[in-house]
């Protein structure tokens, strides 16, 4: 026991103090990805463990890690989470196990799975037929049962030993003896390691309806599905893990073909062969083993592989989508911006805020009147631009707009107003408007979403902005994570003014909490305003640490320190004020010549330098100035706006994409729910968020029955309509 207690002081040091070139080397060898060495990897380590946020890193760090980008940078945040989730479930494990053999085995492990499949046989459960068995001490029976040498003793006599001690027959005690074999043998780590290896991609699904139930809305093929288990679609998946968790269906695992489950168990089997008397028990526990243990446990472990692929993939999906969301360029304006959100029914909700998002008046506009009450307001609220939200009811308001700016020089732009709903009932908005009514902050979300995309959309929970997919089938704890890490990303590459910033905005400042947030607001109010940077190490919490981090990326305009509103850090700010007296007239010289000039008079990395030189030559743009333009509708540039009256198959029409996903794209072509154009009619092109495109509807389902016209294959739904979408010329015929 002193030797197990021993190991487990030794083992239990944090990740944090491990040697830093062997934590950065074993990361690099789980990263595995090509190009990136150990010393960069390493360099990457250190500073995460340091406190140094991927940003930061990916930023400011370039010389030291050889200019990592943030994909990779956050591929070794993950791993180096998973290896503390390792460490930790390793100590947690060998609180248990007491076996010095299995200490050192589980210590050695590099995945969580060798931990879980050495801890396995330390946590069944009492009332399992092995371990009813094994209470009974009817485990020598199991070791001659399995031995790999001829056993002299018959099975029956040797049984016959156990039956006054067990209060069994000889047929039960020998049947008690094969459940430990078929037990072990099931927990064995190098049987479910081969199990893994050579029965994973032969495993194959069956669904079946619970007698007595009806499948309801769910898709009728979940009632006798049968297929391969490793080639299941996410969304197959995400079907028959909704119909299983509501009791609708029960889902079982096979092998296919039943000749592989013969040809592995005879691995194990042919060692056994000389230990003839005992043969046919062993090969009934084996099959036992793999009926009732061994093929449900991989079946457990090939649907926790796809919920990690889809999570992977929802991931992916979300990193593409929100970003450009988030990133979508703001809409310039020289007046006033009116704000509607469409509810035909109930009366548009309106709201006209300035250019900088104060909010001037509001009210909703009966649909009878909404023309006329939207002229009104154009004169009297000097309105550049409209703000359309795409809710339900928006055709309707958008063809009242329409013919309003025919009468007033005005503009308007469609507005995705997902989330907007969300954040009227928030706290967020609470606090932000409490003199408004619940139903009129919406409007005035969707007015600011086009003057400032980024600080309005951080103030909802991003999973709820109207992008990715199957957020209910992955971990919420991870997606939130991970969601939070692009939205920081996004936040850091636009910067923010410290000196305007909601709290929400600040709060995804990379370095920044909502605590430290909240503190930046209060002693802002205080003092009226940050007039530099180094005023920002007077903020309570706002340590050394995080000045680090967050200090690039906060901009202070009319700051005493003109470098305060470039993304210089101020840690570089001797250098660049160098910079500036040698080269007094930098933007019009080349950067390359700076660079050369340089070289032999400051010791600088050449990335340090060129970022330097970027934001000295103005060189920073705003990444969203690069991300697809806002539509803009004038009274001369209309365009015909679909009509559910008219809409027709083979019909083109302007759509714009909402939402990326791995089978295609969702798009706004001015209906209640968005169309999906599958990435077979996309004709090999790749879209983003906010493109606006010429494209063709390819079939229309008007609901679930009624099926309109079809140029492609197409399902029933449940949805009023379904619209299925192409670029011109994919589609034959």
């Amino acid at each position: 026991m002193k030797r197990f207690t021993t190991s487990v002081d030794t083992f239990s040091k944090r990740i944090k103090i491990d040697d830093p070139n062997a934590l950065g080397a074993r990361t690099h060898r789980r990263l595995n990805a090509s190009g990136v060495t150990a010393a960069q990897v390493t360099a990457a380590v250190n500073l995460f463990q340091e406190g140094a946020t991927l940003p930061f890193i990916a930023r400011y760090r370039k010389d030291a890690t050889g200019s990592l980008d943030e994909k990779v940078l956050r591929d070794i945040e993950r791993n180096l989470t998973e290896q503390q989730n390792l460490e930790d479930r390793k100590r947690a494990v060998l609180k248990v196990v007491e076996d010095p053999k299995i200490i050192k085995l589980i210590m050695n492990a590099e995945t969580l799975v060798q931990v879980e499949d050495l801890y396995a046989p330390f946590k069944q459960s009492k009332s399992s037929r092995a371990s009813k068995a094994r209470a009974l001490g009817l485990k020598p029976l199991a070791n001659a049962m399995y031995s790999l040498t001829a056993e002299r003793k018959n099975p029956h006599q040797y049984a016959m030993e156990f039956v006054k001690s067990s209060g069994l027959c000889i047929e039960d005690v020998l049947k008690g003896a094969e459940d430990i074999v078929a037990d072990e043998f099931a927990h064995d780590v190098d049987v479910k390691e081969a199990a893994r290896n050579q029965l994973m991609s032969k495993l194959h699904l069956t669904t079946k309806l619970k007698r007595g139930l009806d499948i309801g809305d769910e898709p009728q093929w979940l009632t006798q599905f049968s297929g391969s288990g490793i080639h299941l679609s996410s969304s197959r998946n995400f079907a028959i893990n909704r119909a299983e968790s509501k009791g609708l269906i029960s889902v079982s695992f096979s092998l296919e073909p039943p000749s592989v489950e013969h040809r592995f168990l005879e691995t194990f089997l042919a060692k056994r062969r000389n230990n003839r008397k005992w043969f046919p028990h062993c090969q009934s526990a084996l099959k036992d083993a793999m009926s009732r243990l061994l093929i449900p446990f991989l079946g457990r472990e090939l649907r926790k592989d796809i919920k990690q692929r889809i999570f992977k993939e929802s991931i992916e999906s979300y990193n593409k989508s929100l970003s450009d969301k988030l990133l979508s360029p703001p809409v310039r304006v020289t007046g006033n911006i009116l704000g509607l959100d469409p509810a035909y029914k109930s009366g548009i909700k309106w709201a006209v805020i300035s250019p900088a998002c104060d909010v001037l008046a509001t009210g909703i506009a009966p649909p009878a009147l909404m023309g006329q009450r939207f002229t009104s307001i154009m004169v009297d609220h000097r309105i550049d631009l409209i703000a359309v939200g795409n809710g339900k009811g928006s055709q309707e308001t958008e063809n009242a707009v329409r013919l309003v700016i025919k009468e007033n020089n005005c503009r308007y732009v469609i507005v995705d107003e997902a989330g907007a709903s969300i954040y009227s009932a928030s706290q967020v908005a609470s606090d932000e408007l409490p003199e408004l009514d619940v139903s009129l902050r919406g409007a005035v979300s969707i007015a600011r979403r086009v003057v400032d995309p980024l600080s309005e959309l951080v103030k909802i929970d991003p999973s709820s902005i109207g992008v990715g997919f199957y957020q209910k089938d992955v971990d919420a704890g991870m997606l939130a994570s991970e969601l939070r890490n692009i939205v920081q990303i996004c936040v850091s590459k636009v910067g923010v003014d410290v000196n305007r910033a909601s709290q929400q905005l600040l709060s995804y400042v990379p370095g920044v909490n909502e605590r430290i947030a909240k503190s930046i607001i209060r002693t802002r109010q205080a003092q009226k305003g940050f007039k530099n940077r180094e005023e920002l190490k007077g903020i309570k919490w706002f340590g050394a640490k995080t000045f680090e981090n967050a200090a690039g990326f906060l901009r202070i305009y009319g700051s005493t320190q003109v470098l305060d509103q470039t993304t210089i850090h101020p840690e570089s700010y001797s250098l660049a004020k160098l910079v500036q007296q040698k080269f007094k007239n930098i933007q019009t010289i080349p950067k390359s010549q700076v660079i050369q000039e340089l070289k032999t008079e400051v010791e600088a990395s050449p990335a340090l330098l060129n970022d330097i030189i970027d934001a000295l030559q103005n060189r920073n743009q705003d990444p969203r100035e690069e991300m697809p333009a806002v539509s803009v509708f004038t009274s001369d540039n209309l365009q015909l706006a679909v009509q559910k009256s008219t809409i027709t198959v083979g019909q083109r029409v302007m759509a714009t994409v909402r939402n990326a996903v791995p089978f295609g794209y969702f798009m706004d072509v001015g209906m209640e729910q968005s169309a999906l154009m599958h990435i077979s009619k996309c004709k090999g092109r790749t879209l983003r968020v906010g493109d606006a495109l010429p494209v063709m509807i390819c079939s229309i389902v008007k609901n679930q029955t009624e099926k309109v016209q079809s140029l492609t294959k197409s399902a029933s739904s449940k949805s009023k309509w379904k619209i299925s979408l192409a670029l011109p010329g994919s589609i034959n015929g």
